[in-house]
């Protein structure tokens, strides 16, 4: 599967009516919650937002004794395969009873959420399952700021305005960089055959990273992590510039008028980077990755415009 998901703790005693109409209120208020996409018989992708608010069911499990947690994770696992893009639902609420307390499961595609969507979703939700407390009044929800479907024709309209950046993306997808060695069949591998290194920074050392680092060159922490990774990958290619694809919140206004900063979507923009390191030394590495990465026009947004909107020529191909 391909979701975000949370898991919340309830407050003891959740009415699961209660839940369920906050969790309806929530469909109700946020379109993208709607959303249907897939291939039509001619390959082509497609999406459109379900005129109709039909909220999944509230599914409420009880489970107790030392396999609690257990049989909940099989659940969720369980829940999180059942998403059906095409037809719907996108998303799946459930509730558990559990011997320390009540939780509510979250899942929603990636498709129809990011990590800014999260605080909207939220907020909102938490607002509905107070005021659902009173079965019969009407819950009130604080209005989306531009919706989804608005957006995507905001973008349409946008593409021509962008024409100035052509030649930056272009250098960026036409300049020698080096490559890493290639393992045998590694293109081939599914996903899930695939390495994952995983590592936790202790205490002082994350410290340090959100906070001393940055004084010496006011640097961000993705900067120097950044930084770090694009001095790994030269090295191991052998060559002074690599490119990476980078994602940005893709929320960046595109006029006065547009405004998204309460809908609910995912908004990522994608765009492929080039960077290239001079000299041997820390100091100059971390200042040209720094000046790389703020030199970024529109934080990225505007390739995917041109390149798949405006289709500027010189921007197709791998990005990678």
């Amino acid at each position: 599967h391909f979701n975000q998901s949370v898991l919340l703790r309830l407050p003891k005693g959740s009415d699961p009516a209660r839940v369920a109409r906050a969790l309806a209120a929530l469909e109700s208020r946020h379109e993208s919650l709607r959303l249907r996409f897939g291939i039509d018989a001619d390959g082509q992708p497609w999406q459109k937002i379900a005129s109709e608010v039909a909220t999944p069911a509230l599914a409420v499990h009880a489970f107790t004794g030392k396999d609690a947690a257990q049989r909940m994770h099989e659940e969720i696992n369980r829940v999180q395969r059942s998403l059906l893009p095409e037809s719907g639902p996108i998303w799946h609420a459930a509730m558990f009873r559990l011997d320390d307390g009540n939780r509510l499961l979250l899942t929603i595609h990636h498709w129809a959420v990011d990590g800014v969507s999260w605080r909207i979703i939220l907020e909102d939700l938490t607002s509905a399952h107070a005021q659902a407390g009173n079965p019969q009044a009407t819950i009130k929800l604080p209005e989306v700021s531009q919706s989804f479907h608005d957006w995507s024709l905001a973008l349409r309209d946008a593409a021509p305005h962008f024409m100035a950046q052509v030649d930056y993306w272009q250098r960026q997808m036409s300049a020698e960089v080096g490559t890493l060695p290639k393992l045998a069949q590694a293109s081939a591998a599914a996903l899930h055959e695939r390495l994952i290194l995983d590592f936790t920074l202790p205490p002082d050392k994350t410290k340090a990273l959100f906070g001393d680092c940055h004084g010496a060159y006011r640097t961000r922490s993705d900067e120097l992590l950044l930084a770090a990774w694009v001095r790994a990958l030269t090295t191991v290619q052998g060559h002074p510039s690599c490119r990476l694809v980078l994602e940005s919140h893709g929320r960046d206004a595109l006029s006065e008028t547009i405004d998204v900063s309460r809908t609910v979507g995912w908004f990522t923009a994608i765009y492929p980077l080039v960077f290239t390191l001079e000299g041997g030394d820390w100091s100059g590495h971390i200042r040209q990755v720094k000046e790389t990465l703020r030199a970024v026009p529109g934080h990225g947004i505007g390739y995917g415009l041109l390149r798949y909107l405006a289709q500027a020529p010189g921007l197709s191909g791998r990005t990678g």
